[in-house]
């Protein structure tokens, strides 16, 4: 997971897969211990080989 900022608010993000089987790049933030999204999208190519990879190494994603 990254984190990066363009205002004060930390913003994280990370690749996650639906019950539908679709990779997505998701951005949040958390504000008084709510997670708030940012923005979710699918994962592009890149992203999705990252994804894969990690899978990969553990099953358990």
């Amino acid at each position: 997971m990254y984190h990066f900022s363009y205002t004060a608010e930390l913003r994280y993000t990370l690749l996650g897969i639906t019950g539908l089987d679709q990779i997505l790049f998701i951005v949040f933030t958390i504000r008084n211990n709510i997670i708030r999204i940012i923005s979710a999208r699918k994962a592009d190519k890149k992203e999705r080989q990252i994804y894969e990879e990690e899978a990969k190494k553990n099953p358990q994603i």
